[in-house]
């Protein structure tokens, strides 16, 4: 069936376009998945019997993904295709542009034609028109009528079953309830024990601080005889008498005297005559 419409569109495309330049595509198939070879019938027809030009296959190298318009996220912009074999026409990804005069064309009616069929494979989910080659005579491009395959690429259904899977939802599964041990109560028992330590110790210096017991011992005062005996030797180390202070020396001796009664009697006599 296949090939019945691939005559019936050369058949149309020869008998609309006699006496007129034209180089159209027709896809063998019109859905392949990733990465699939395809074969497409390039139909050239050039007026006169002798043309020379050129076939610029370039155009193919940039397909417009139509379903990128709708899904930005899932498709690419553009497609990736590679001529895997060039046919007749030699063409290559390295060499995309053909010799007119190099092929073997068939007169007719004043015009030349020439049909083969080229093998590509594209690499990107999508769907695209496959563009026109470009017909260049005399280093001017021909303006030509635009006839572009429609094809759509799609996943594997190995791979189309895998994502399927992938962004299906799981049923809600019951949860499993694990023992408890003692690691589980690791970190809260430590948070504990640190905050008893601190409760503890807080306590500790606060009852001391209000304690009355536990005060520094007072200052016990020298007896009053260690008292007068150590102001005696003070007294006898400045030697007043021997420099002649007299007064001086009386006057101290009698001080002295007078606390050492004070603090041994508790008489007051500091407040005294002599």
């Amino acid at each position: 069936m296949r090939s019945v419409l691939t005559v019936i569109s050369f058949t149309l495309i020869n008998w609309s376009l006699i006496g007129q330049n034209y180089v159209g595509l027709v896809s063998q198939v019109d859905s392949v998945s990733i990465g699939q070879p395809f074969d497409v019938d390039v139909v050239l027809q050039v007026e006169g019997n002798n043309p020379s030009g050129i076939i610029d296959f370039s155009t193919i190298d940039t397909m417009v993904n139509l379903m990128y318009v709708v899904d930005t996220t899932f498709f690419n912009k553009e497609g990736d295709i590679e001529i895997l074999d060039g046919g007749p026409y030699g063409v290559t990804p390295q060499s995309p542009g053909v010799d007119i005069s190099n092929l073997p064309l068939a007169a007719s009616g004043g015009n030349s034609t020439f049909k083969g069929t080229i093998r590509l494979a594209i690499y990107d989910v999508g769907q695209y028109r496959i563009p026109n080659p470009r017909l260049i005579i005399n280093g001017n491009q021909v303006p030509l009528p635009t006839s572009s395959p429609l094809i759509t690429v799609f996943l594997p259904d190995e791979i189309q079953s895998i994502a399927q899977d992938s962004l299906a939802i799981a049923p809600i599964e019951t949860i499993i309830e694990e023992p408890l041990t003692l690691e589980d109560f690791e970190l809260p028992l430590i948070a504990l024990g640190i905050l008893l330590a601190s409760i503890a110790l807080i306590y500790f210096f606060r009852s001391r601080r209000k304690d009355p017991s536990i005060h520094e011992a007072p200052e016990v005062p020298d007896p009053a005889h260690v008292i007068a005996v150590r102001q005696l030797y003070e007294l006898k180390d400045k030697e007043l008498w021997q420099k002649g202070e007299i007064k001086s020396y009386q006057s101290e001796l009698t001080h002295i005297i007078r606390e050492y009664i004070e603090n041994r009697y508790d008489i007051r006599a500091l407040e005294m005559t002599t």
